[in-house]
């Protein structure tokens, strides 16, 4: 079996000589990525923007909350942050990233067949929502079936709405939809396996509490609930707090040998607590770019160039 030390060492000197660097890799282009790529942008870093994927609120007709943009559509907040960006030195691509590895005194992130340098890796992918198994839901999620009150709250006001949900969190997102409607319903699908302290703090509030299974859901602008026996409810919207799981796979493959999450707050010259002095990113006093050939660096590791770079990117940590 051939050894993977030396194919390692290969691919990283390959990198090293190839790849096209940058001072931060940043996966994900929602709010999150696109206001870091602004930050970073503006403090005249080299950055490269990664849109991979359609973002959670792809379904979502508004966005509220968003100050000066309250009430947008979320395509038009995006379209917005990109243009933004564009005096600065940030590149956007539109494709995922495939992986993740050590390499020089950075990272080395593939794309495609494709692999780029970065100082610093800020992985803003967000997550993705499981929804519950419940005929009909999916299709309506963004739509009159929500996930968070602070954003779809202010439409339903004071509109027949329902919580799906039981245990701890379908209690406390219906405490906290009280404050947008009277009308509320908590649909626990089953036995609620609620507290009796609970039960209590729902009829303080006036918040009804319906254990009928549910067969299935229907409507376009409203939302039916059908119960097993026939029954209906009818309704404006449901809000319920799904399963939520990492939408990249590479948190994942970050992970260390021991299971532990690795630490990115290391000083100059270091990654995961280790020391390298190979394939070095220096900008000189013009904000250009300068790299040393065949994975030899150029600069010392300790010479002020480097150490300016260092002090001048942000500080994550994880």
């Amino acid at each position: 079996m051939p050894d993977p030390v030396p194919a390692q060492a290969e691919l990283e000197q390959e990198v090293c000589r190839t790849a096209e660097q940058y001072d931060a890799v940043i996966v994900g282009a929602g709010p999150a990525g696109l206001n870091a790529a602004l930050v970073l942008g503006v403090s005249r870093q080299r950055v490269l923007l990664l849109d991979g994927g359609p973002p959670r609120n792809a379904r979502a007709q508004e966005a509220h909350g968003v100050f000066t943009r309250d009430g947008i559509r979320p395509v038009e907040l995006k379209r917005i942050g990109l243009e933004q960006l564009v005096p600065y030195d940030v590149t956007v691509r539109s494709e995922p990233a495939r992986q993740v590895r050590e390499i020089g005194d950075g990272f080395g992130v593939q794309l495609g067949t494709e692999w780029v340098l970065a100082r610093r890796l800020l992985l803003a992918s967000g997550i993705r929502d499981l929804l519950p198994r419940v005929s009909g839901l999916k299709e309506r999620w963004g739509r009159t079936i929500h996930h968070c009150p602070y954003c779809d709250g202010w439409p339903n006001r004071r509109a027949p709405l329902a919580v799906l949900g039981s245990h701890q969190e379908g209690h406390h997102l219906a405490l906290s939809l009280r404050n947008w409607t009277e009308h509320l319903t908590l649909l626990t699908d089953g036995p609620d396996e609620l507290t009796e302290e609970q039960r209590l703090d729902l009829q303080r509030l006036g918040i009804a509490l319906d254990t009928r299974p549910i067969l299935r859901l229907s409507g376009k602008d409203t939302v039916t609930v059908h119960f097993h026996g026939g029954e209906t409810l009818e309704l404006e919207g449901i809000f319920l707090n799904p399963t939520q799981d990492q939408r990249s796979h590479l948190p994942a493959q970050r992970q260390t040998a021991g299971g532990q999450r690795e630490r990115h707050d290391q000083p100059p010259g270091r990654v995961g607590g280790r020391r390298y002095d190979r394939c070095p990113t220096v900008r000189d006093e013009r904000g250009g770019q300068r790299h040393g050939g065949g994975g030899q660096p150029q600069l010392h590791p300790d010479s002020r160039g480097r150490a300016r770079v260092w002090r001048r990117l942000p500080r994550v940590t994880g």
